[in-house]
């Protein structure tokens, strides 16, 4: 394997993940063989991954059902041969009309995909219903669909926000759900022939963070770690990257698979168990203390500000997360964090700041601060708040930048 690639990483398109040399360079760095490694916001998991290839034993944590299948996918031992006469059959059943009528878009009000689109996804579910896999094939398969949902649907390509392709595009795109599917499956097929086992081990917890420690204790996780490595996600769901919406695309699709038996949710679901959704304000005398107290330090938006509660029920919610992190390591441990700074609202929000505040007050010392430029960025790093509004005036001006340095903050206990 690569060194700077962690195994499967190009399994699935999920947003916002951490670089994968940065996810390497980290594991060589502060993980050893037999450490115990946490990841609350695991994501696809590829710190777990990383670490887990140096011998440790990795814990991940995420509210988002999609991302269990995509770790175990990535940590399995699958049967190669499995997978080739898999393979092997595709084209011999792909062509073959089926009479199915599931519904892949429960509660939608628009189609994210061509009634062509629809038939060649209704004859995958039911050639895979039809094979008898063991879980980690079946893992793997139903990440492998999951990413094709996504390549073959309306979904604009260039973003990972739940937008529609123009009627335009949308009346002239068309790809194979079949081809793409075979494609993926040949990708994953040579990459486990390239890749070692790893050498340690994950396993994956479905839950919320700020629950972090009852949730480590009902899955007889009790022993307290050596590091976590995480990044947290840099602002509420809704406003950020719609982890459910996207999410729920895919899971509308996978949750017909019968032998997965997965419970699934649907985008609204996971998006509100994201940070930053679960609170209700107090009154506004409160809030205009809150503003003068310590969120003005980290954020410099107005009580008025359309997202003032979304940025205050974010941070509440990750100060529960930190305290449940900082509870769980071992003396001389560390938490690394992962972060940027995302303009919400026209202001930048210090995510830095606050989770040197907080960590700090959990008896930690910050020990190492790493700046680092953000890799294969797709956004422009400057952009208009207010949009293109002809006529506008005054000195104001409507530029805010967007993300372009991450901060890798290093955090030891005491």
């Amino acid at each position: 394997m690569n060194s700077e690639v962690t195994r499967l990483s190009r399994i699935h398109p999920y947003p916002a993940m951490i670089a994968d040399h940065l996810a390497v360079q980290l594991s060589n760095e502060y993980v050893t063989s037999k450490n115990r490694i946490l990841d609350p916001f695991c994501g696809t998991g590829r710190v777990l991954i990383a670490a887990a290839n140096r011998g440790a034993y990795c814990v991940g944590l995420d509210v988002n059902p999609l991302t269990s299948l995509i770790v175990n996918a990535k940590a399995c031992r699958v049967d190669i041969n499995k997978i080739l006469t898999l393979l092997n059959k595709i084209d011999k059943v792909k062509n073959v009309r089926v009479n199915a009528d599931f519904d892949f878009e429960p509660g939608r009000k628009v189609e994210w995909f061509s009634s062509k689109t629809k038939e060649e996804l209704q004859a995958i579910i039911m050639f895979l219903n039809r094979e008898k896999m063991e879980k980690p094939t079946l893992n793997l398969i139903a990440t492998i669909l999951s990413a094709t949902v996504r390549e073959v649907s309306y979904c604009r390509k260039d973003q990972w926000k739940l937008h529609r392709m123009s009627a335009n595009d949308r009346k002239y795109f068309y790809k194979s759900a079949w081809q793409v599917f075979k494609q993926r499956l040949q990708a994953a097929c040579k990459k486990m022939q390239d890749t070692k086992p790893l050498k340690g081990s994950c396993s994956f917890i479905l839950g919320d963070s700020r629950k972090l420690s009852y949730l480590l204790k009902e899955h007889d996780e009790l022993q307290p770690f050596d590091a976590i490595i995480t990044s947290p996600p840099y602002g509420d769901s809704q406003s950020t990257v719609q982890y459910g919406a996207m999410s729920g695309l895919s899971l509308g699709v996978i949750r017909h698979l019968k032998a997965l038996k997965f419970d699934t949710t649907n985008g609204s679901t996971i998006d509100n168990a994201c940070l930053g959704a679960s609170y209700f304000f107090q009154d506004a005398k409160h809030m205009e203390e809150k503003l003068r107290g310590d969120m003005k330090k980290y954020w410099h938006g107005s009580l008025s500000n359309p997202s003032f509660g979304r940025v205050y029920n974010f941070l509440k919610d990750l100060e529960i997360c930190c305290h449940e992190m900082c509870s769980v390591i071992k003396s001389r441990g560390f938490v690394i964090c992962v972060i940027s700074r995302r303009s919400t609202g026209g202001w930048r929000l210090y995510m830095d700041l606050f989770l040197k505040d907080v960590i700090t007050r959990n008896n930690f010392t910050l020990e190492r601060v790493i700046h680092r430029k953000i890799d294969q960025k797709m956004t422009p790093f400057l952009i208009n708040k207010i949009g293109a509004k002809k006529g506008s005036s005054g000195n104001h001006k409507p530029y805010v930048q967007t993300m372009h340095t991450e901060y890798v903050l290093v955090f030891r206990k005491k």
